[in-house]
């Protein structure tokens, strides 16, 4: 439910007015708040974590794995221009 007010606060801020909650009447504003908690605890009544097997360790450089196999990581994706430390 923190989400649900953040977001609220977040939305007003960008509007510069009033909240969008301000904006319901209290029995739409209590609605959307048990739909939400409905959703969220759905999630966590069904989220089954997984991780993967770990099989090997492997420790690389980072940067010079990089370069060689994602070199495109290193452009700006503004300009298309590689950074100074590719």
């Amino acid at each position: 439910m923190e989400q649900f007010e953040e977001s609220n606060e977040e939305l007003s801020d960008a509007i510069g007015d009033t909240t969008w909650s301000d904006r319901m009447t209290a029995e739409g504003l209590g609605a959307v708040q048990t739909a939400a908690k409905a959703l969220v605890d759905a999630i966590h009544a069904n989220y089954v974590p997984w991780s993967c097997e770990q099989t090997e360790k492997v420790e690389i450089e980072t940067l010079p794995w990089i370069r060689e196999h994602r070199p495109e990581w290193l452009e700006d994706p503004r300009s298309g221009v590689r950074s100074e430390g590719a």
